[in-house]
């Protein structure tokens, strides 16, 4: 294995017949060196200022294991020992870094610190665990949420609703007022042709025609204002589980006890990956298509409560394609996954997040 530089300016040279961290420098002066076999064996710089037993050898039986982890704090990749007592006790802590890695990525240094800590461990005998880093939780943002037609928004405490805009019955209502005026259209050229005492127009066919598509015209406009005034306007979301309503009349009631989970879906472009100048390949954030919010009922069967169409807002590259994962605050992205935590944490429901590559 080559050699692996770190922060502080420091080298590991691990090979077969010993593991050493060096001061670089012209003279690449030994700080720590581990054998098989063989305590290992420090400078006394090196224990001093890591509380280590001033005889400048460390049993291989006081390590517990050797562990590489990435800190939040500082943003680095930190390998070291996990010691056991009496040497742990006598130094207050049982943490002893050896060296570290700044790499904001998480990324850039993973493998190569995680190949020294192996091979580390190797050497010593002792087991190597790697602690992954932990996703960290992404601000919520502030509410309300807006999806095409529909916000989000808290109503009261632990309470939520989806709120419909008004234009979209402006919308219908405008639509089907539009109906009624071709279908008025249609009316008075087919009556008018039936009564002017004028030849029919060619085809004949056109007069019955006129009279079929006003009847379909005003099915639609009937259709359309019914509807509008039918369908709800508010979703309300409480402790108690989920209302859709009309004004003040419910129209329809999940009751939160016949709710496992909830999901989140989203369709999503395909990942785009390239590489970096340092040779790492890195994904590029997916449009988000389409999004879906669901419960997951008891009796297998889902329940739709918000669509919404394509969004600005994108979604991490990594990842596999039509992949279920759990969805927390560490992952979350997109204001309909925050939804859904939101709604999840006030039933005290697990979340689900549904990613499908379009």
């Amino acid at each position: 294995m080559d050699r692996i530089a770190t922060a502080s300016n420091l080298l590991i040279d691990a090979q077969p017949e010993g593991w050493r961290l060096l001061l670089n420098g012209s003279s690449d002066r030994t700080l720590l060196e581990a054998r098989r076999g063989a305590p290992i064996r420090y400078a006394e710089i090196f224990g001093t200022r890591r509380k280590l037993p001033l005889e400048g050898h460390l049993p291989v039986e006081s390590i517990d294991r050797v562990v590489l982890g990435w800190s939040v704090k500082d943003q680095a990749w930190h390998l070291g020992f996990v010691l056991l007592p009496p040497i742990a006790d006598e130094r207050g802590s049982r943490w002893c870094e050896l060296a570290h890695w700044i790499d904001p990525t998480r990324k850039e240094f993973q493998a190569t610190a995680t190949a020294a800590g192996e091979a580390l461990g190797a050497q010593i005998g002792r087991p190597f665990a790697l602690i992954p880093p932990v996703a960290e939780a992404v601000p919520m943002p502030p509410l309300p949420f807006h999806f095409d037609l529909w916000t989000f928004q808290q109503s009261a405490e632990g309470q939520y609703e989806f709120v419909r805009a008004a234009k979209w019955a402006r919308s219908n209502l405008l639509r089907a007022a539009w109906y009624l005026l071709w279908m008025v259209a249609f009316l008075v050229l087919a009556v008018t042709s039936v009564t002017s005492g004028i030849a029919y127009p060619r085809p004949e066919l056109l007069v019955p025609a006129g009279f079929v598509c006003a009847v379909v015209l005003f099915g639609m406009a009937v259709g359309l204002v019914v509807r509008t005034l039918l369908r709800p306007n508010r979703i309300v979301v409480d402790k108690q589980g989920v209302r859709w309503l009309r004004g003040r009349s419910v129209t329809k009631t999940i009751p939160v006890d016949t709710v496992q989970s909830v999901y989140v879906s989203h369709v999503v472009s395909g990942a785009k990956r390239r590489k970096r100048p340092d040779g790492e390949v890195s994904a590029d954030p997916r449009a988000v298509h389409y999004g879906e919010l669901n419960l997951d009922l008891r009796n297998e069967r889902f329940q739709v409560v918000l669509t919404h169409g394509t969004s600005e807002e994108r979604v991490s590259g990594e990842g596999e394609d039509n992949a279920l994962v759990p969805l927390n605050h560490g992952n979350r992205r997109t204001q309909l996954q925050a939804a859904g935590l939101l709604i999840a944490d006030l039933f005290n429901l697990p979340a689900h997040y549904d990613q499908r590559r379009r």
